[in-house]
């Protein structure tokens, strides 16, 4: 065999040795991929967990807290709309202006247009601007979880400006809701702050209509807790 015909054939053998290489291990490369993609996003999750859990349960949090929670959430992947909702919830309660929020919020629910708690977000950051979208946003919220403990202490206080502007269905959950967080003491506070809202005294008022008496009641128990009378 001539010189350049060996060389050839030499070359040839070890292009085929490196395309044997390559079939045998691009597998394992892009599984290890995948799992260092995977890793970083859990990862991303389990940082924000204590944060999205505390945030879904209305747990009040220091301002720094806030800001640990939103970093934490916004770290989770886009995919995870929840997370990035709730992100934008502890935007809201640390004093970010809200129509910087709104197109977060618009761009999390186009994902997961299923999040009852995000429209409700979705709802606050539409007030007190453009009422007729936070009303719409409120109804299908009510329509996806219409009795969902944890979403009555957020909706209450997003409902204080529209709930006129409800439909009778959807009303008619909202007061069976303020009446629940009435004779909840945990929810008392939430029910103070809807209460200070535009709005709030006449929802409260309107959803014990034909009970004075329990309406009294719950008078004299807010009073006590605004004057640091209970806890």
């Amino acid at each position: 065999m001539s010189g350049p015909r060996r060389l050839q054939t030499v070359l040839s053998w070890r292009a085929r040795q490196r395309l044997l290489w390559l079939a045998l291990v691009a597998p394992a490369l892009l599984v290890m991929a995948l799992g260092l993609i995977q890793l970083a996003d859990g990862l991303g999750r389990w940082a924000a967990e204590p944060y999205s859990e505390y945030i879904a349960a209305n747990v009040r949090l220091t301002r720094l807290a806030y800001i640990k929670a939103e970093q934490a959430l916004l770290a989770t992947p886009a995919e995870d709309a929840e997370a990035h909702l709730l992100a934008i919830e502890a935007g809201m309660a640390r004093g970010e202006p809200a129509a910087m929020l709104l197109r977060k919020a618009r761009a999390a629910l186009a994902r997961d247009p299923a999040d009852a708690r995000g429209w409700v977000i979705y709802a606050r950051l539409c007030e007190p601007k453009h009422l007729t979208a936070a009303t719409l946003a409120l109804n299908f919220s009510f329509r996806l979880a219409p009795r969902e403990y944890f979403l009555i202490a957020p909706r209450l206080y997003a409902a204080a400006d529209v709930w006129r502007r409800l439909s009778r269905e959807n009303q008619a959950l909202l007061f069976a809701e303020v009446r629940t967080a009435g004779s909840t003491p945990k929810l008392h506070r939430a029910l103070i702050a809807a209460m200070s809202e535009p709005g709030g005294d006449a929802m409260v008022t309107a959803a014990y209509q034909g009970r004075p008496r329990a309406l009294r009641r719950l008078n004299r128990l807010l009073s006590a807790k605004i004057l640091g009378f209970s806890s």
